[in-house]
Formats: structure tokens, sequence, C-alpha cells
């Protein structure tokens, strides 16, 4: 009788388990278990350092592998790595350098040929530049284009730090680009061979299936190309749903609301402008033009201001000033907003946001202060969100009310009422949040007086654990404390970078004691923090 742990469908099961968590690698099972688990352990390969060993043992498995990525050094290894046969072979990336000789060129020209047929994602990262290697890497993409020229698996490309020439695409690469469906362009020069040609090179890629385009602080071998190729490619990508464009360079201003107007990327639902320098107008008259909601949007280090914010809310003031809806209702559906870096967002704005989106699943911004939640008592209707990234400040007990926040209307005795609690009720609501990051981390571009006590007392940071006598955090019969977040049944990463946020032993335990999916604790180190946490944090399975 077969013990029901010993079925196939079990071990799989318990193999994805087990990699999901980091943990196939160095878990000791018996010989049977061992070969159930070794086509998931082997399905994806990655190589840094290669040696003799880590290639016969690659050779060994290879009929496993699906996806392939490795670090070259252009070795003799590198060569044998090439040469290997892997029959199920899906996906390669490849992280190169200069040292590539005509071995690897050949070698990797039989790699393509063998397995271009069959490869769905190739990746190709180079960590060189200069003309000199550009050239090289143009013969890398003419070989991996022509491996896989005839063939309709591709679907995802990218390249990184390797040169592109526009200008060189013959009929059969172009068909080849078109079927994609994720193309991305990372630190990657757009070459153009003859700079005295006053034309810019084509795309030629008309009609094309791509849904998701990268284009990542792409160069250009010719300064007055600007982003005008870049603009180009994406004219020709009509069908796009997801859109990534940064960049952190300054240029003109370019016509993407007006096409979108003439009725250009009608399935846009996702935009990702990280880095680009536009302004707050050019911003809202994009979102005011979109032909259809948004999902997705990530306009951090953007010029985000209030007319952004009046175009994601769809408020357009008529003649009256009222606010009429005129544009698409980007609230409704927003499931991912990132607002870091953003000078001009407000935290009346942030707390509009959280009592807006209803589909909210992750939300990113600077700073929100007590004050705004107060003058805004609405709940926030995100129910659903999973990571939400804020640092919240609250008025000091002498703060003079009103000057500088929207509390003219709001009487002493209310906030005294409500003080130190409207963060902890709206917080305490969020029972879907897997992750959750407060304070002033290195990502974020805020002046460090905004978080810090002023000399006359305006505001402090909120935390989550306090030294003294307000300490309130083990309390769990408090209005107000981490004993309120018991709801966070689900909290798997808690980030706090405050300097004065200290974690006490008896928070530790709570924390492993009520959120029992939690994984990863980062705090800042200092030395308030008590002895025997990291070593509680530890013994639960919990990064510290």
């Amino acid at each position: 009788m077969v013990h029901p742990v010993d079925l196939p469908e079990i071990s799989s099961h318990v193999a994805s388990y087990l990699s999901n968590k980091s943990l196939l690698h160095c878990i000791l099972v018996n010989r049977a278990w061992h070969y159930a688990f070794l086509p998931t352990l082997w399905s994806d390969v990655h190589f840094d350092a290669m040696n003799q060993q880590a290639v016969d043992s690659l050779a060994r498995h290879s009929h496993f592998v699906k996806s392939l990525s490795w670090k070259s050094y252009g070795s003799q290894p590198d060569v044998q790595i090439l040469s290997i046969d892997f029959p199920r072979l899906l996906s390669l990336h490849a992280n190169i350098d200069k040292s590539w000789d005509d071995d690897m060129i050949d070698a990797a020209e039989r790699l393509f040929r063998r397995h271009g047929h069959a490869l769905q994602t190739i990746s190709i990262f180079s960590d060189e530049s200069g003309p000199n290697w550009m050239i090289s890497s143009r013969s890398l993409w003419d070989i991996a284009a022509t491996g896989c020229k005839g063939y309709s698996q591709l679907r995802s490309l990218s390249l990184d730090r390797v040169c592109f020439f526009v200008q060189d695409l013959d009929n059969e690469s172009k068909e080849l680009l078109k079927q994609l469906d994720s193309f991305s362009l990372n630190h990657t020069v757009l070459y153009r061979a003859n700079s005295s040609d006053p034309v810019l090179p084509q795309w030629g890629l008309q009609g094309s299936k791509i849904r998701q385009l990268a284009l990542t602080n792409c160069e250009h071998s010719h300064p007055s190309d600007h982003l005008q190729t870049e603009y180009q490619l994406l004219a020709d990508c009509q069908e796009i749903q997801s859109l990534k464009w940064e960049r952190y360079l300054r240029h003109s201003r370019v016509s993407m609301a007006t096409d979108l107007q003439r009725g250009f990327w009608p399935f846009l639902e996702k935009l990702d402008f990280q880095g680009l320098e536009i302004g707050d107008e050019a911003l809202a008259e994009i979102l005011w033009t979109l032909p259809r909601p948004l999902r997705d949007l990530n306009a951090n280090h953007t010029g985000f201001g209030p007319l952004s914010y009046r175009a994601l809310l769809n408020l357009f003031e008529s003649g009256e000033g009222t606010s009429i809806a005129r544009g698409q209702n980007h609230a409704s559906t927003l499931e991912r907003l990132v607002l870091q870096a953003c000078r001009g967002v407000s935290g009346p704005q942030i707390q509009s946001f959280l009592c807006s989106m209803p589909k909210l699943k992750a939300f990113s911004a600077v700073l929100l202060i007590e004050a705004d939640v107060l003058a805004d008592p609405r709940p926030w209707v995100c129910k659903q969100i999973r990571n939400l990234e804020l640092n919240f400040a609250l008025l000091a007990l002498d703060a003079e009310i009103g000057e500088g926040y929207p509390l003219e209307s709001v009487s002493r005795d209310i906030i005294s009422r409500q003080k130190s609690t409207c963060f902890w009720k709206r917080l305490k609501d969020l029972s879907s949040l897997e992750e959750f990051s407060s304070g002033n981390s290195q990502n974020i571009a805020l002046d460090m007086n905004d978080l810090i006590v002023h000399d006359n007392g305006l505001r402090y940071p909120f935390l989550l654990f306090q030294q003294g006598e307000d300490h309130v955090t083990s309390d769990r019969n408090c209005e107000w404390g981490l004993g309120t977040l018991k709801t966070w049944r689900k909290m798997r990463r808690l980030l706090l970078w405050d300097s004065a946020q200290v974690i006490r032993l008896s928070d530790a335990q709570w924390m492993v004691q009520n959120w029992p999916h939690l994984e990863e604790v980062v705090a800042y180190k200092w030395r308030g923090t008590q002895d025997g946490v990291k070593e509680l944090f530890e013994a639960h399975g919990v990064r510290f």
C-alpha cells in the first residue's frame, strides 16, 4: 500500500512549497524524495563563478533546466556551458562582458541555433560600455535574432546596457520584435551609425503585438535624437497595456497627450513614469486623455501635483466653482499608486486617495500628518491593500491648531479625544496588509526636518514602538498601540526606518504570536533595541 506522502502529486506540491520558501536547497530528505525534487530543483538555474565541477553537474541535469541564468567571464567553462543541450530550455538570461572572444561568440551562436525555436524569454545584460564593446554586443544581438528568426515562440526580450542598431533591423528581425508580448530596453544605446543623416532610423514595428514596453534611461548615439527615437517606438506599439518610461535627463516635451486624443494606445492601463521629468500640467493632461481607467501608476520623482491629483480623481472645476466628472474614473480601478519623491503631493491629497480608492493594493507616498486625517474624517476604503509605504506624523500637544493645517473647524476637545488614535483606527481596518513600511528610508526623498521634533513642538514621528511611560505596545487592553493591530494576521514584512523606533523583547514576542505569517522585520539598528530580540525572531524563522 502506497503511503499518501509518497504520491508524485504530493512530492511536487511539497517541492513547490519549499522552493517558494527558499528551503529546497538545504533540506535533508531520503533518496526517493531527492529524485522527486530534482525537476523543481534544476528547473531554474543560476550560475556565477563557474568551475568544471559545476559544469559537469549542470550537464548531468540539463534535461530538467527550463530557465538558465549565468554570469559570463569568457572562460573555458563558459564555452562548455554554451555547448550543453537543454531540451526543455524556455528562458535564457546572460550577463556578459568584453572578455567574450571568438570561441564564446561561436558557442553562443550554436546555442541560439539549437534552442532558438523553443525560447520564450531572452535577457541579455552587459557589464561593459564603450564603442569597442558596442560592436560585440551588436554581434551577439545579431546571433540571438538569427537563431530565433522564423519561429513564433519568443515572447519576451530584455536588453540591458546593450547597443541596439535600429537602422540594421531587417524584415525578419522586425517580425521577431512584432510578435513579442514584452520588450525592455534598459540603459541601452539606440545607435545610429550615420550621424550626418537628418532622417531618424525607422523601427518599422507598426502592427506589433507588444503589450508591455519598458524604456529605462536609454541613451542615443547622436545628441539630436533626444527622445524621438524612443517615442517613435512607442507610437509603433499601439496595443501596449503597460508602459514603463524612465529617464533622469532633461528633455523636451513630447506629444503623448495629443496622440492619446487621436486614439493612440487604446488599451493602456499601466503607466510607470518614474524619473521622467514631466511636469504637473503635462502629466495631468495625459491622465485626463487616457482611453481607459488606470490600474497602475508609478509617478515617483515626477512633477505630480494638484493638477494631476484632480485628474486622477476625476475632479474638474466648472465655471460655477463646483467639481464635475470629465475624464476616466481612475480612483475606482487603481490597484497600485506610487508617489514617492513628489514634492507636489500634500497630506490632504494622500488622505483623499486612501478614502477614494477601494481596489488599491499597493500605495507608496511620503508623509501623512495627523491634522490631515482629523480634517477629513472619512474612513479608508482601501480594504484590499497589501503593501503600504507611508510616513506618519503627529501634532505635538502644544501645537498651534490651524497654523499651516486645515484644522480651523476642528475644536480642541475633539482633537484631544481623537489624538494619537486616528492612525491606529484606520490601520486596524487594513486586515489584508502584508507589508508595512514607515520612517525615513534611504529611498525617500524627504527633508529630515519633516520627521524630527521641532523646537516649536509642531510635530514628531508616529511610532509603533515607544519608550518610557507612553510605551503601550504590549498592553492588549489599551485603546491604541500595537495590540490594536491583531487584525494584521497576513503581515509578512515590517520595515521601520526611524531611528527613534525601538523594538523591545515583549514587542517581538507579541508579533510572532499574533502575526503567524511574519517573515522579516527591518528596523533601524541602535543601542535601544533590547538583547534577545534578534534571537527570538530567528528562532521563529523571521529575518531581522
